[in-house]
C-alpha cells in the first residue's frame, strides 16, 4: 500500500496518536486494528524509503565526501525511527484483548438456565424452590448440573417436579429418576446419551478454570437467576476472588437465593471457575462460595 504522506512527517502524527488514544485502543478491539494496519503500512514505507536513502549515499560517497556523511546521519534517524515503529507494532500485536462484563454475558449466557422445582410437603402443602443451572453439550453426550440443595427442599417431603426454562420459555423436565448427585459435594447432574438442542454453548476442557492459573483479587462475573432478579433474563453481578477454601473460591460478589447453580466466569480469561453456591453470612458482611468446576468434571 502506497501511503499519501511523508512517512518521516506521519511518524511523529503517529506517536502523538498511540499516545492520546491508548485507553481507547485496547477498549475497542476494532480501533487497534486499525492503528495496527496502519503501523504496518508506515514500517513498508519506511523500509522502502530506508532503502531508498541508502542507494543515493552510495550515489553520493563517489561524489562528496560532506554530503555522504550527511546522509549517513539520515540513514541512522530512519533505522531508529524503523526500530521504533516495529516495537510499537509488536506491542499491539502481542496485546491481549481485555474481556467486559458484556464479553462475558455475551459468552455466557446462553448457558445459564432457571430451575423451578414443585413440592408437596409433608404437611401436604405446596412449596416452590427456584434455582439455576448450566447446560451443556459435550463432544458425543451433553450434561445439566447444578447444587445439590437447589433440587433438595428446606421442608421434607415429595419433589413432584423440575422445569428447565430460559428467558421466560420452559424447555424441559429434569428426569429426577436419572439425576445423580455428590455424596460430598454440593452438586447434582444429569447427563443426555447426545448433544441437545435446548443446549447451545459447547464445553470443552479449555473453558475450564484451572485454580493453579487463578489469582486472589481478580474480578469474576456471576450469572444466575436470583429470587430478586427478572424472570425471563439472567442476572448479573461483579466482584473478585476474595480467597480460596479447599474445593471452593471465596468471592466478594454478591450471591442471593437462586443464584446457586448458575456461572462463576473469570473475567481475564472468559473460563468457568464453577457454580455460586452459597454465601457465608457474618455480622459485618457476608462472602460466598463458588464450587470449582475443574473438581466436579473432567472433559
Amino acid at each position: 500500500m502506497k501511503l499519501p504522506f511523508s512517512p518521516g512527517i506521519f511518524y511523529i502524527s503517529l506517536v502523538a496518536v498511540i499516545a492520546a488514544f491508548g485507553m481507547v485502543i485496547v477498549k475497542y478491539e476494532s480501533d487497534k486494528q486499525e492503528i495496527v494496519s496502519i503501523i504496518q503500512d508506515l514500517v513498508v514505507a519506511q523500509q522502502e524509503n530506508l532503502a531508498s536513502t541508502q542507494q543515493e549515499l552510495e550515489d553520493l560517497r563517489a561524489e562528496s565526501t560532506e554530503l555522504a556523511l550527511l546522509k549517513e546521519t539520515e540513514i541512522q534517524e530512519q533505522n531508529e525511527r524503523l526500530q521504533d515503529l516495529s516495537s510499537r507494532l509488536a506491542t499491539l500485536q502481542t496485546t491481549p484483548k481485555t474481556n467486559s462484563t458484556t464479553d462475558i454475558v455475551n459468552s455466557w449466557n446462553s448457558a445459564v438456565y432457571r430451575v423451578v422445582c414443585r413440592y408437596t410437603t409433608s404437611r401436604g402443602t405446596a412449596f416452590t424452590q427456584t434455582g439455576s443451572g448450566l447446560g451443556f453439550n459435550l463432544s458425543d453426550s451433553a450434561i445439566f448440573m447444578t447444587n445439590k440443595h437447589v433440587l433438595t427442599p428446606e421442608d421434607p417431603g415429595i419433589l413432584d417436579k423440575c422445569t428447565v426454562s430460559q428467558n421466560g420459555v420452559d424447555l424441559f423436565a429434569l428426569d429426577l429418576q436419572k439425576t445423580r448427585v455428590d455424596v460430598s459435594l454440593d452438586f447434582a447432574y444429569n447427563t443426555f446419551s447426545g448433544p441437545q438442542n435446548v443446549f447451545k454453548k459447547k464445553l470443552v476442557n479449555e473453558h475450564i478454570c484451572r485454580s493453579s492459573s487463578v489469582s486472589q483479587g481478580e474480578s469474576i462475573v456471576i450469572l444466575g437467576y436470583p429470587i430478586t432478579g427478572v424472570k425471563n433474563s439472567a442476572t448479573v453481578t461483579e466482584g473478585i476472588i476474595a480467597g480460596f477454601e479447599d474445593d471452593y473460591y471465596v468471592t466478594s460478589a454478591k450471591i442471593e437465593q437462586g443464584n446457586s447453580g448458575g456461572a462463576a466466569v473469570l473475567t481475564s480469561q472468559s473460563c468457568l471457575l464453577g457454580l455460586p453456591t452459597f454465601a457465608q453470612v457474618g455480622k459485618v458482611e457476608s462472602l460466598a462460595r463458588i464450587l470449582k468446576l475443574e473438581k466436579l468434571i473432567d472433559l
